[in-house]
């Protein structure tokens, strides 16, 4: 057994073989994807999204099956959506780039940051209201 934090599980349909239209469960973890077919686990695994357990998982070539379900362990720990974090990294340098140029005082980053990430989630939606499409870049903000 090892342990697992299950922070994602969509179910989908087997496209092809001997047991095409099945259901399986596509399970994102800590870990990476993993694929359950043992429906016996489903209800079980359910119960476990956005926690912690652990569980039994085998490796067929790439492919990790999440094959059994064992303790819940409490609550999975919360982490930063990357592409956020890539924002604010990018508007945190080019704020720094500002002070470093003169441009601003070195006690004004944070607060031309927070105003930069701000503007930008604002031109992401004037673009999607535009194109009457929501963006992937919203998404990601």
């Amino acid at each position: 057994m090892e342990t697992l934090n299950i922070q994602k599980i969509e179910e989908k349909e087997i496209k092809s073989g001997k047991n095409a239209g099945d259901s399986y469960l596509s399970v994102q973890t800590d870990k990476g994807k993993m694929s359950v077919f043992n429906k016996g686990i489903f209800a079980q695994l359910r119960e476990a999204e956005g926690k912690t357990c652990e569980a039994e998982v085998t490796q067929v070539g790439e492919y990790k099956n999440l094959t059994g379900i064992g303790k819940i362990l409490g609550n999975a720990p919360k982490f930063a959506d990357e592409s956020k974090l890539k924002q604010a990294s990018v508007v945190i340098s080019y704020a720094k780039d500002l002070a470093v140029g003169g441009v601003i005082k070195p006690d004004e980053i944070a607060q031309y940051a927070k105003s930069f990430y701000n503007l930008q989630k604002e031109l992401v939606k004037e673009k999607e209201e535009f194109i009457g499409v929501p963006t992937n870049e919203a998404k990601e903000m």
